[in-house]
Order: C-alpha cells, then sequence, then structure tokens
C-alpha cells in the first residue's frame, strides 16, 4: 500500500540503512578498473580499461550523485504503477552514466556480471542491521539529534569495499563500506561523522 509523504516539515526525522546493488556498483567499479578516488583509494590498480576510454573522477561522482537522486524519486513516488516503474529504471545504474560514451557502453557488460551477485547486498544489509544493537541505536540517535533540524533524513549505504571508509553524498546521503559492517562501534561513530559532514554542505 501506497500513502502520501506529509510535507518534510510535519513528518518524524528518521535514518536508515540499506545495501542497494546499483550503488555498490559505482563503488565496485572503481576497484576493477584502478581508479583511486578518495576515500575510495586504497584498492591495487584494476585492469584501467575504463580510465582507457573515459573514466574520470568528475563523472563518477556526478554519476554517484545521479543515481543517489533517482533513488530518492522512486521513494517518492505515490501510485502503485509510477512506483514499480522507477523502480525497474533505477536497478541499472549504467543508464545514468554521465561522461564518455565508451565508459557506458564498457559498463553494461560488467553490470550485468555484478547483478548476478545480488545476494550480497542483501547480506551486507542484514549484517548492517544486526551490527547495531539497541545499545548503539540509542547512543547514535542522541549523537545525530544535532543534525535533525539541518538535514531532512539520513540514508547509509553499505557499499562493496572492504576496508572502513566513508563517503558524503549530498544532500541526505552517506556511503559507508562493507568492512564496516562487522564494527558496530565504528559504524554508529562514522554515520555521525558522516551526518556532520552532509550537515556542513547545507547552505
Amino acid at each position: 500500500m501506497f500513502t502520501r509523504l506529509l510535507p518534510t516539515d510535519k513528518r518524524p526525522w528518521y535514518w536508515s540503512i540499506d545495501a542497494h546493488v546499483g550503488v555498490s556498483f559505482c563503488v565496485w567499479i572503481l576497484q576493477v578498473d584502478g581508479l583511486a578516488i578518495p576515500p575510495f583509494d586504497q584498492h591495487p590498480t584494476g585492469s584501467q580499461a575504463l580510465l582507457q576510454v573515459g573514466l574520470t573522477t568528475d563523472a563518477w561522482r556526478e554519476w554517484v550523485r545521479l543515481v543517489l537522486d533517482r533513488l530518492e524519486a522512486v521513494r517518492h513516488a505515490i501510485a502503485p504503477q509510477e512506483h514499480a516503474a522507477a523502480a525497474i529504471t533505477a536497478h541499472n545504474p549504467t543508464t545514468l552514466w554521465p561522461g564518455a560514451p565508451a565508459v557506458r557502453e564498457a559498463l553494461e557488460p560488467l553490470w550485468q556480471r555484478y547483478e548476478r551477485w545480488e545476494g550480497k547486498a542483501w547480506e551486507w544489509q542484514q549484517k548492517s542491521r544486526k551490527s547495531l544493537p539497541p545499545k548503539y541505536q540509542r547512543d547514535l540517535w542522541r549523537a545525530l539529534k544535532p543534525y535533525h533540524a539541518r538535514l531532512r533524513t539520513l540514508r547509509v549505504y553499505v557499499v562493496d569495499y572492504p576496508l572502513p571508509v566513508r563517503y558524503a553524498a549530498p544532500p541526505v546521503s552517506l556511503l559507508l563500506g562493507s568492512g564496516l559492517a562487522d564494527q558496530p562501534a565504528l559504524f554508529s561513530v562514522w554515520m555521525a561523522l558522516g551526518a556532520e559532514e552532509l550537515a556542513g554542505f547545507v547552505p
């Protein structure tokens, strides 16, 4: 059942954890190709095949932004048919690649390969939720309270990166490496630090 959302100022503040395979794919690509974009700069040099056809830091950052923006649009789709159509479209991140067309063409077979591993996303999501016992959730809620008036929400995405990393993607998204999934104390601290970063982007 779908219900129309109330205006932002009338909804209770909340945060969420997700593990969207499309968002994770964007980060996995860096590891496959070897492009280092802080904080995703702790992986070995990859094939560099995408770099050779036009993969750039600016295009990658814009790509992540577009993928996250489209997920937000899906969340706010009201009618069931509108939501279903948007969700299907949002599943494949390669359709939003904003840079060189040759990179877009090279991404498609990599996406088909990665999509077959989608079960990993569900596994990370469950780990993330289990890794925040009630005590940490209470402490985290208190730590996030100062940002309730500055961020309309906080969306955390667990992404395919084996080391503890944090990437703030304004206005409300935070990417955390799957290497944090088994470290509840660090996970919650980095969520609070990420909220502080995102609040700093708000004019």
